[in-house]
């Protein structure tokens, strides 16, 4: 789940279980987002997310 501090946004479940990363396009410049993970199994969700907080740099140039 990625979202701007104070947003909500919809979940992006990832089926694959052999996938070990996920490229979140759409980031604005210069702009802090929290990101939270979050395991799902046949017994359930984690109870608790492991929540990330990260700030977008500016362009590279790629």
């Amino acid at each position: 789940i990625v979202a701007q501090p104070g947003l909500d946004q919809p979940s992006i479940i990832i089926q694959d279980r052999n996938q070990l990363s996920y490229l979140i396009g759409g980031l604005k410049l210069n702009t802090k987002y929290r990101v939270q993970v979050r395991a799902r199994t046949v017994a359930g969700l984690s109870i608790s997310p492991a929540m990330i907080e990260l700030t977008t740099n500016y362009s590279l140039g790629i």
